[in-house]
Formats: structure tokens, C-alpha cells, sequence
């Protein structure tokens, strides 16, 4: 699923690029194919446009908007993140687990966070709330997500979704990709206990009981996966991929649990 968006995201970047070196290539000192006027006695030139220069010239700007919000979104990005990792309060490293590191928080939270170099984290709440195993299968989870680089991978799907905003599909092969990346670290978390899914489940049922009112829950499509129940899925529609691309989506620098 990843390989799909990247393999998408690179042949429209690919194309965005070609367009504006095709257009800077066919610039010219001299001028070619100019046409005069005369008004009012005053001889003017102006370039002579076809429809091929029309189309060149459209998609040497869609390229050249393409660079800048990838630009702008990387660099967006960087800065969020900047200021998401000054906000956390952390206490030290976990016990026995140098990669954790314990926020001094009291709700229950553990994430995954950080590009080049993620790291763990874990609230004290989480410590209070979970049991040994559930504790386990937690970090087990998380330690998927570093070990992978999710942050990243997630972090750069979606600044392609955004920029390659005429590849409505790019949204849902992303969103899609994120659904399986926590199954597949759940099977990791079930992996390290012994093939064990209550411990897991627990600690899901145990933050999700934890949540303010209002926040989003477990994804039904996740428990199913945890029952051995693996839905169907397919590519969106045209139509239904364009809505989606429509619509606004929050940008996320950490890897919730």
C-alpha cells in the first residue's frame, strides 16, 4: 500500500518536475514568432501564444506551485514538530527501557514521535492505568512504530497527498497505509505476548475508557483485525477520492497509540 502512494507520488512529482524544465528549456533571449501592431502610429511586438505553449505554460505553473508546497509544507512541518517536542514534559527514561521515555502527564497517553530519530513516549497516567502485561503489549506496539519510521513514512504521505493535489488518490492509499501500519503493529504487540491478544485489547479498552468525552475512539476496522476478522478493502472511487482530497485533514506529529 505504501509502495502504491509513493510509486504515485513520484510520477506526479516526476511530472510536475519535467513540466517546469520543460518550460524553462524552451525560453528564449531572442524573440521568435513575435507579431506587430500599429496603434495610433506606435508599432508594438507581442509573442505569438499556440496551444501548445498554452498547455506548457499551465503545467509549467501546476509544477512550479507542486515544488513550492512541498517547500512550504516540509518546512511547516519541521516547525510544528519543533514546537510539539518543546511541549513535552519529560520525566527521564523508563526503567528498563532506555528508547522510552515517561512524560509528566496524568492522562493516559503513549505515542510514537519524531522523524529521523522517533522515540517513545508514555505518560505517567499510562504507568498508573496499565497492568505489567498491558504495559508490554503498549510498548510493544509503539516500538513497531519506531522501529519502522511510521512517523516519517506518514509525515511525508501526506505532505505528497497536499502538494499532488490533483491525484485525489493519493488520500486514501495514504489513510489506508496508516490503518495497516497499526494493524501491523498490533500483530507485533500480539507477537510479544506470546500470542496473547487480551493484553492488548486490555490496554486499548483501558485508554479508550481513559478519553476525554468527544475524542476518537478505536477504529472498528482495527478490532476486527484483532479478532482475526480482516475486512475488504478497496480503492475509492473517483468521485468518492476527490471528496475526500476536498476535504481539510489535520496534521498529526506523533504516532498516537
Amino acid at each position: 500500500m505504501l509502495g502504491s502512494q509513493v510509486a504515485l507520488g513520484v510520477v506526479g512529482l516526476a511530472a510536475a518536475i519535467a513540466a517546469v524544465a520543460a518550460a524553462a528549456g524552451s525560453v528564449h533571449r531572442a524573440p521568435r514568432g513575435a507579431h506587430e501592431v500599429l496603434i495610433a502610429g506606435q508599432q508594438f511586438t507581442y509573442p505569438a501564444v499556440n496551444v501548445a505553449a498554452v498547455v506548457l505554460l499551465a503545467l509549467a505553473g501546476l509544477g512550479a506551485a507542486v515544488l513550492a508546497m512541498i517547500a512550504r509544507g516540509a518546512w511547516a512541518q519541521l516547525r510544528a514538530y519543533r514546537r510539539f517536542a518543546r511541549g513535552i514534559a519529560v520525566l527521564g527514561p523508563l526503567p528498563g527501557h532506555p528508547e522510552v521515555y515517561v512524560m509528566d502527564d496524568a492522562s493516559a497517553d503513549a505515542f510514537c514521535a519524531g522523524y529521523l530519530r522517533p522515540r517513545v513516549y508514555i505518560s505517567r497516567g499510562a504507568l498508573e492505568l496499565l497492568s505489567e502485561a498491558e504495559l508490554a503489549a503498549v510498548l510493544s506496539h509503539e516500538e513497531r512504530h519506531r522501529a519502522t519510521r511510521d512517523p516519517l513514512r506518514f509525515a511525508c504521505g501526506r505532505l505528497l497527498s497536499n502538494a499532488l493535489f490533483f491525484l485525489p488518490a493519493l488520500r486514501p492509499l495514504g489513510a489506508r497505509y496508516e490503518e495497516l501500519a497499526e494493524q501491523s503493529a498490533d500483530e507485533a504487540a500480539v507477537l510479544a505476548s506470546a500470542g496473547e491478544k487480551a493484553p492488548l485489547a486490555a490496554a486499548l479498552l483501558a485508554f479508550e475508557a481513559a478519553a476525554p468525552a468527544g475524542t476518537a475512539g478505536i477504529s472498528n476496522e482495527r478490532v476486527d483485525s484483532l479478532l482475526g476478522q480482516h475486512a475488504r478493502w478497496r480503492l475509492p472511487s473517483p468521485r468518492g477520492a476527490a471528496c475526500r482530497a476536498a476535504r481539510p485533514r489535520k496534521q498529526s506529529h506523533r504516532e498516537p497509540y
